[in-house]
């Protein structure tokens, strides 16, 4: 589950350094299954052994990406993302994996 999931983030990442493709439409679907990525609290069933920590940081270079290919003045993209990555933190039951993903996110 984890490596599809980890080729998917890849090939993500290519499409968005592809300028032919306009991903514009597709925001509304992207944006919160990289997410998810992010702040899930189990990526793989068997976090000691697999590296779940690399998915998390390769979908916080994807969520960068797609803001900044997307962000406009207008649609407050930025500003909405790093909303809903505060309400990720904030909740109260937000383990050291959730934490780790809003901050990648952040860093990023």
């Amino acid at each position: 589950k984890m490596y599809y999931i980890q080729y998917v983030l890849s090939m993500l990442e290519q499409l968005l350094q592809n300028r032919a493709i306009r991903l514009e439409k597709f925001l509304h679907d992207l944006i919160p299954s990289v997410i998810s990525c992010m702040v899930c609290a189990q990526i793989c069933t068997r976090p000691l052994e697999q590296d779940h920590w690399a998915v998390r940081r390769t979908a916080a270079s994807v969520l960068a990406g797609l803001v900044r290919s997307h962000s406009l003045g207008t649609n407050q993209l930025q500003s909405r993302v790093i909303r809903m990555l505060h309400h990720a933190l904030d909740k109260q039951n937000s383990g050291l994996v959730t934490s780790f993903g809003v901050l990648a996110g952040l860093c990023e």
